[in-house]
């Protein structure tokens, strides 16, 4: 963070951290004694869910709103995360590369496992290293990312690059969705207050302007609105394909 700071030639550096990682902080902070002058400090922002939201972790971190769409670095804000820190460390120490990231196997399906590994690593390998996939004649749901935002994958012939974190394995459960109830929880656990229900209604009626009114385009896709449905509805997909019909509408 030192190296960004004076590459930038920004005032003041920020570490955000849950307040729930307290013995984290506190490493954190004897580190920060070993450098003085810094400019760093390390603030607490919330538990909940996404406070890993890039502007809404400025705002907590910060005090700085920024509005979406903007760019953070319009308003004095470079956003970094730890993994981009450290390869600018290793870029500046050592003249090294982004060849490695961490990568990380977890699920009922597979044998969780954590590596470091090289970018261009197939991601079938990794799961060999493991151990293979628990209950293997039961078929698998392959998710790369997190849990609430990561995306299915068909198949785990998939190469690790600098962007891909991990991927979730489960053993394939079948549900069906259900009608929705109207209960609003979908709209009341947006952060981006937007109506996930009415957005999927109007994709299904191929409705331009009304996905439009109804600002899908806000969807962060952080996956709240399918963990809270009742009715077991795949919201957050609804809300991808609608911004992708809305671009190929050219909107």
């Amino acid at each position: 963070m030192i190296y960004t700071l004076k590459t930038t030639k920004a005032k003041r550096g920020v570490i955000a951290i849950k307040k729930k990682y307290q013995d984290i902080k506190a490493i954190l902070n004897e580190e920060l004694l070993k450098y003085e002058n810094s400019n760093i400090e390390v603030v607490e922002v919330g538990n909940h869910y996404p406070s890993g939201w890039e502007l809404d972790t400025v705002k907590n971190a910060t005090g700085i709103k920024i509005p979406q769409f903007e760019l953070t670095a319009n308003y004095g804000v470079l956003v970094l995360n730890v993994s981009t820190l450290a390869s600018i460390y290793n870029a500046i120490k050592f003249r090294r590369p982004l060849l490695e990231r961490y990568f990380g196997l977890s699920g009922n399906g597979v044998n969780n496992y954590n590596f470091r590994a090289r970018v261009g690593t197939k991601i079938s390998d990794l799961v060999k290293v493991a151990g293979g996939y628990i209950d293997e004649e039961i078929p698998k749901v392959l998710v790369l990312g997190g849990p609430m935002m990561g995306s299915n994958t068909l198949s785990d012939d998939v190469v690790i690059n600098q962007t891909t974190t991990s991927m979730i394995v489960f053993n394939n459960e079948e549900y069906f969705e259900e009608p929705c109830i109207h209960c609003a929880a979908c709209v009341y656990s947006c952060p981006v207050k937007i109506q996930p229900v009415q957005i999927m209604n109007a994709l299904k009626s191929g409705d331009v302007s009304g996905l439009e009114m109804l600002e899908v385009n806000k969807c962060i896709e952080c996956g709240l609105c399918s963990y809270v449905c009742p009715s077991k509805i795949h919201l957050t997909e609804y809300m991808r394909q609608s911004k992708r019909f809305l671009r190929e509408k050219g909107n």
